[in-house]
């Protein structure tokens, strides 16, 4: 059909421009490379030149090892899918064992408001407090609530389970994805032991296990629900589509971010409705409404469910504190402070925000109102002087974008120093010389290396799988569609909102499954080169063999 033609033709531009930008990171990661100060309070990105000659042979090495392990496997998909299982647990059980993190910066504000709800205290939703400036964050303190009442306060393991749990099954769902993006059993077994190499050796998500805050949390309903929505597209089965939309609207219920995953979810299943709507016969027209009624009760769940979420919860707060819950600061505002360069750092946190809402008496309308003239006067600059505007939103795409470890290095330093801190007001020693050795010493030292090859490794493969994607080498299918638009859109959206490393740890984990299909065309690659030469060597075999019995 024509619109399907168009939509498919659509991505694979999209999936061209990805692959120039992943292999742009590739190279830029040869040489370069964003590393956070510590002992700051504040995140400062720093880029940091490389050896390339270094990076290049330890990217190769571990190149020809992947593709050497990836064809070598034995048992199908399954062993290797075990593995990275039990190594995402393992590893992010020896993290959680040696840190033993404890909530930080805005999540033990958040900590201690909470507290302060139980001894029936609701400052923090009055005007000029924290939750009447960022409202979204009751759905966190409804979970801190929630595991307080079960384990009580102080007592952070159940987010340590929660943690490690969320990246057992994160790593589950990836593999899924990457079996979804495969007709052929030969080339999906490739993708998905591809998929499960690159999960096992993505330390920094790992050291995220110990990290007290929705990050992590929020990513076992996202990508079990990405999984799900992609079998749906692919099969059109509604028992995969409606469950997987409401774990988006969950997702994003914990952690706000979530909105760009709902969003490609619903251009994806819209576009399906219209791509799919060509004349059937009789006898498969009911198999035919049935999958129209179910994409539309999936558009109707992405945008129900999250409402509900929200209303329940500020309704739950407001019925306890008998206080309304405010609008907060303003997307005009965030996108002022996104455009905003302030002490080397492009469009990274300086509070602008906040300000410009509590300057205006806690007002969203007025707080745009003032935001709007800073917009349109950055704006004004970067299309006057187009050297500046490249500069700038390069450096915000890099700070992000080439950040290897996704600022996971950056929050178990801050929380280790937290912890150390409280303990130390104990009598504790906590800096046993273990943990120094793996938050500040020689472990810190090959954990940043590792992630800096592992990017490499992510970038080059997923720069394949996107480039064979626009080139018609995969076909470009509607699962293909929801991860493209998601990563797509996580880029753009913060070129202009908010940046952090930390931010787009949800869209590189979304590359994953694009770079296993990369490793899957290459692995095929070798696979159909390497059959005429193992008939040319039986052909030989057989000929001296003829031979001896003559």
């Amino acid at each position: 059909m024509i619109l399907e033609r168009i939509l498919r033709f659509i991505l694979r531009i999209f999936a061209g421009m990805l692959a120039l930008v992943s292999f742009a990171l590739f190279a830029f990661g040869l040489f370069v490379t964003i590393s956070f100060r510590q002992f700051e309070e504040n995140d400062y990105p720093d880029m940091i030149r490389v050896n390339p000659i270094l990076m290049l042979v330890l990217f190769l090495v571990a190149a020809v090892l992947i593709m050497k392990l990836v064809s070598i496997m034995r048992g199908g998909w399954k062993v290797p899918v075990i593995a990275a299982t039990i190594a995402s647990l393992v590893i992010s059980a020896f993290f959680i064992v040696v840190v033993r993190g404890l909530p930080t910066c805005d999540a033990k504000l958040l900590d201690d408001i909470v507290r302060d709800f139980y001894r029936g205290s609701y400052g923090a939703l009055k005007q000029g407090g924290y939750l009447s400036t960022y409202p979204f964050q009751l759905s966190w303190c409804f979970i801190v609530d929630i595991a307080a009442y079960v384990a009580g306060f102080g007592n952070y393991i159940p987010y340590w389970i929660a943690n490690a749990l969320s990246i057992v099954i994160c790593a589950l769902a990836l593999c899924g994805i990457a079996d979804e993006f495969f007709e052929n059993d030969k080339k999906r077994t490739f993708s998905v032991r591809g998929c499960a190499v690159l999960v096992a050796l993505c330390l920094w998500l790992f050291t995220y296990s110990t990290y007290i805050y929705n990050d992590i949390v929020s990513l076992a309903p996202l990508f079990a629900g990405l999984y799900m929505t992609v079998a749906f597209l692919k099969r059109r089965n509604p028992a995969a589509g409606l469950p997987g939309v409401v774990l988006l609207g969950v997702s994003w219920w914990i952690k706000s971010n979530g909105l760009i995953a709902l969003i490609a979810a619903f251009i994806c299943i819209a576009g399906c409705i219209f791509a799919d709507s060509r004349p059937h016969k009789r006898k498969k027209m009911k198999k035919y409404m049935i999958r129209v009624m179910a994409a539309v009760g999936a558009l109707i769940l992405i945008v129900a469910v999250p409402l509900c979420l929200r209303i329940v919860t500020y309704s739950h707060y407001e019925r306890l504190s008998k206080l309304n819950i405010p609008a907060g600061t303003p997307a005009m505002a965030y996108i002022a402070m996104g455009l905003t360069e302030s002490d080397g750092k492009c469009g990274w946190y300086n509070g602008d925000n906040v300000r410009y809402y509590q300057d205006n008496g806690d007002n969203a309308s007025l707080a745009s109102a003032a935001a709007m003239p800073v917009i349109a006067e950055k704006m004004k600059l970067y299309t006057s002087d187009a050297r500046f505007f490249v500069s700038f939103f390069g450096r915000k795409f890099l700070s992000q974008w080439a950040d290897p470890t996704r600022g996971a290095l950056r929050e178990q330093e801050l929380t280790a120093r937290h912890r150390n801190r409280i303990e130390t007001l104990k009598g504790l020693d906590f800096m046993n010389p273990f943990a120094d050795f793996w938050v500040f010493g020689g472990g810190f030292g090959f954990l940043s290396w590792e992630m800096r090859v592992w990017q490499l490794l992510l970038y080059f493969f997923a720069g394949i799988g996107f480039a064979a994607a626009a080139l018609g080498r995969i076909r470009v299918n509607s699962g293909w569609g929801l991860i493209i638009i998601f990563i797509t859109g996580g880029m753009l959206f913060h070129e202009i909102w908010e940046a952090s490393g930390r931010y787009t740890l949800r869209y590189v984990l979304a590359e994953i499954p694009v770079a296993a299909a990369g490793i899957s065309v290459i692995a095929n690659k070798l696979d159909a080169l390497r059959e005429p030469m193992e008939r040319r060597r039986l052909r030989r075999y057989r000929d001296r063999r003829m031979g001896k019995l003559k």
